[in-house]
């Protein structure tokens, strides 16, 4: 990503959508990484693959893919089995530029919102996307194993909001991204400095849902200080806005837990260990209220776990 558009775009954290993601047709799996520019452009790229049962269905998110208003170019970038380039206007008035692909059973879609990327340039992108498919489908392609020692840290299977939908060994621009309070390079620098230069995360889907996400993130300081001023910043935020404050239950004496632009987000130490949980609804407006409880009992169970480490 970083050679084609530039070393400020940073990778926000990866969205596992199957399930949550409704479209027409429905896909099997989905997947989706956003970047943001960190240097305050405000252009962000959206890479999303799906994978269909078949190839005449993946065909068919194409075709409807393809319905737009905007004049659409077929032939170039030459990627995929078929394919289409368009640009569009966002609500705001900025340019957007879009590709669509298909190899197979499997759907791509290319987003640069902000931005009119060329067709080469788009094809620098998209190239190497496609080249990874083939592998994928060849059976030659094989995702990048997790740490063990970072699987260890995530909730034990018992503790299991709902199903699981991907888990992954991210790095820590993924999580400056998503705070919006300090500098993204300070936020990374902090992490990499305290030996998380990766660290795992993972996304369940809610039991008894189709729309709320929980999402669980854990760092791992070299001392308990270390950990409690990481954790200092959300707990004063947490304490500025009392209306907002929910109970924490049994996730010890610094931990707190908010609601707040339509998600809940509960943070706590255990030890030299910080851990968030997050709950929401990527694709509706509000996160059902029964996240609180999903949200608190994993804390609470995960609290107890970390402290047996």
């Amino acid at each position: 990503m970083r050679a084609v558009a530039g070393p400020t775009f940073w990778p926000e954290l990866p969205a596992f959508n199957t399930i949550v993601d409704q479209e027409d047709p429905q896909p099997l799996s989905a997947v989706s990484q956003t970047y943001d520019d960190i240097a305050g452009s405000k252009t962000t790229i959206l890479t999303r693959l799906y994978s269909f049962a078949s190839a005449d269905i993946a065909l068919q998110f194409l075709q409807s893919s393809a319905i737009v208003t905007e004049r659409l170019d077929q032939e170039a970038p030459a990627v995929g089995d078929q394919h289409f380039f368009y640009t569009t206007t966002l609500p705001d008035g900025r340019i957007a530029t879009r590709f669509f692909f298909i190899r197979g059973p499997v759907g791509a879609t290319v987003q640069i919102n902000g931005a009119n990327w060329t067709r080469p340039k788009v094809a620098r992108l998209a190239g190497p996307i496609d080249e990874r498919i083939k592998q994928l489908l060849s059976g030659h392609l094989r995702a990048a194993a997790v740490p063990e020692a970072q699987l260890a840290r995530l909730p034990e299977s018992g503790a299991a909001p709902g199903p699981v939908l991907g888990t992954a060994s991210v790095p820590a621009e993924a999580w400056a991204t998503i705070v919006h309070k300090g500098s993204p390079r300070t936020i990374r620098d902090t992490l990499v400095r305290n030996g998380n230069a990766t660290f795992p995360f993972r996304r369940y889907l809610r039991k008894g849902s189709a729309t709320d996400v929980v999402e669980t993130t854990v760092f791992v300081f070299k001392t308990a200080a270390a950990a409690q001023a990481w954790f200092a910043p959300f707990a004063a935020g947490v304490g500025k806005h009392p209306a907002d404050r929910l109970d924490p239950g049994a996730t010890g004496d610094r931990s707190a837990f908010r609601y707040e632009l339509e998600n809940f987000e509960l943070q706590f130490v255990a030890g030299r260990y910080v851990a968030d949980v997050f709950c929401w609804s990527p694709y509706v407006s509000t996160a059902s209220p029964q996240c609180e409880g999903a949200t608190r009992t994993l804390a609470e169970s995960w609290y107890a776990q970390l402290g047996r480490s």
